[in-house]
């Protein structure tokens, strides 16, 4: 199987993939701004991954698309976490509380801001070891593909998947 190939099924695959799990899981009856809140930090992730991956010029390969269903699932379920906890802290705003929807948004990301970042950094700390010592020091290259593909999707999840519905939530 080429490279050609495996890209052109890869983007099959992955076109369709992340966005109906998210949709359904938290919002039966969508609305236009919670999909778009959703939605941002997936595609968020792969276009970062995607772009750092192509201008430093590696060959897609079956690892590669290993590394990009990977991080969208860490991203998948990050966002997911966030939307929960800004689900609990907005559910009773209609009963009287002093706490408006933007406020109770930014107290669910300052909650789970900590977590995301440990569960970040603790899931980095390995994959640095296999980018740095297995592919640069010891020269192997399918831990090459999968180790940038996952190093550059991780540090950019751990952005997306915190600040992204932020942004969306305080709009």
């Amino acid at each position: 199987m080429g490279g050609t190939e495996v890209t052109k099924k890869a983007l099959r695959r992955i076109s369709g993939l992340p966005d109906p799990g998210v949709h359904l899981h938290r919002d039966p009856v969508p609305t236009p701004d919670g999909g778009r809140a959703r939605s941002s930090p997936l595609l968020h992730d792969l276009i970062i991954t995607a772009g750092v991956y192509a201008w430093v010029g590696f060959e897609v390969t079956p690892s590669t698309v290993v590394g990009l269903l990977t991080i969208l699932g860490f991203s998948l379920y990050d966002t997911v976490v966030v939307f929960d906890k800004v689900a609990e802290n907005t559910k009773d705003l209609t009963a009287g509380s002093r706490m408006t929807y933007s406020e109770g948004a930014n107290l669910a990301v300052n909650q789970t801001l900590m977590r995301s970042i440990n569960t970040s950094l603790i899931s980095l700390l390995p994959v640095a070891g296999l980018l740095f010592v297995g592919a640069g020091l010891l020269g192997v290259g399918t831990i090459k593909d999968l180790a940038l593909i996952l190093f550059v999707g991780l540090a950019a999840g751990a952005y997306s998947s915190l600040f992204w519905p932020l942004r969306s939530c305080a709009a």
